[in-house]
């Protein structure tokens, strides 16, 4: 950030002008006119609507973005789905990994990235430790 004379901040970024535009016009308007086909424009408008914590925005780009997901794109958005908690997308990338011949040989040999592999894991099994406790009963 580099303050100049007359006081107004310029800032460096490396968000690609589109992204920013299209999270403006989804923040403003709900809708753009921006020709985004581009999973590259949307995920970095996901990510700085969900830097600046801006719900509505990200769950509009959560749907768009579960509605493109396909095996091309599977571990960016899966990542990306784990990373910023997005529940909608985790859903949508765990019933493509099941179904999905090559995703799942990728997962069994542990070729995807470490957060897709966190999201991919079977729950954990939690052990008990005996027999239940006796509820008390109150009088």
């Amino acid at each position: 950030m580099k303050l100049t004379a007359n006081h107004h901040r310029h800032f460096r970024s490396t968000l690609p002008q589109v992204a920013a535009r299209l999270f403006v016009d989804l923040l403003y308007t709900g809708s753009s006119t921006a020709d985004v086909d581009a999973d590259a424009t949307l995920l970095d408008a996901l990510r700085l609507a969900h830097r600046w914590d801006v719900r509505p925005v990200v769950d509009m780009l959560e749907r768009a973005l579960t509605r493109q997901l396909e095996c091309h794109n599977f571990e960016d958005l899966a990542e990306v789905a784990q990373v910023l908690e997005l529940p909608a997308l985790r859903r949508a990338c765990k019933l493509l990994a099941a179904a999905d011949v090559n995703i799942s040989y990728q997962l069994q040999k542990r070729r995807l990235r470490p957060a897709v592999l966190e999201l991919l894991a079977p729950p954990p099994v939690v052990a008990s430790s005996g027999p239940a406790a006796k509820r008390r009963r109150t009088f």
